[in-house]
């Protein structure tokens, strides 16, 4: 019977307890940050064909046959917020593939977060292997067979090296961003086989 009391004095206090948090408990101040980059929205629908093949590689015909194949990437609206439109999507991959600069460039140049264009990135990769790879890529592609025979292809063969280096170089203040490594410097890239 004491435990009992005990434990019904335990209960009154944490009920006590939990309504003095539940009072001082702030309610998250922010679901997602506004972004405001433009460059889909504002920029891209006035722009003439050279100026988005330069910037997609690829002309507007092209571009929107792509959408058109990769529908799967579509997203909808939900009660959190507006889904990214599925141009913009093929649009924030394409220009992430064919750009150097990194995920949080590219995120402020089409106002989304740099994990959404880490995000988009994978879907993207994902969708264009189901959607398209039989279009590209022999049925027999990357069978066991075909990749123990090509392992095998390299049977023997004497020290092989392949290796990336950056060069440093100098800019003027026109597209840095495309050459910003890694490392925090400029630089271009070359890479070297040796075998």
């Amino acid at each position: 019977m004491e435990n009992y009391l005990k434990l019904q004095d335990f209960d009154e206090d944490f009920d006590e307890l939990e309504g003095k948090l539940t009072e001082y408990r702030k309610s998250p101040s922010v679901w997602a940050y506004q972004r405001h980059g433009c460059f889909w929205e504002r920029d891209v629908p006035g722009s003439n064909e050279s100026f988005f093949v330069e910037h997609f590689g690829m002309n507007r015909e092209e571009f929107g046959i792509l959408v058109e194949r990769l529908c799967g990437l579509a997203q909808k609206d939900t009660a959190f917020g507006k889904a990214i439109p599925l141009d913009k999507r093929v649009a924030i991959t394409i220009y992430t593939l064919g750009s150097s600069a990194n995920y949080r460039t590219v995120g402020t140049f089409f106002g989304v977060s740099k994990a959404m264009v880490c995000k988009l990135l994978l879907e993207f990769f994902h969708e264009t292997c189901r959607v398209l790879s039989s279009d590209y890529l022999p049925q027999n592609f990357l069978t066991q067979t075909k990749l123990e025979e090509c392992v095998k292809g390299f049977e023997g063969f004497p020290q092989c090296a392949i290796d990336g280096c950056h060069i440093n170089i100098h800019l003027c203040a026109t597209d840095t961003a495309d050459y910003f490594n890694y490392k925090g410097w400029y630089s271009t890239m070359y890479i070297v086989s040796n075998g």
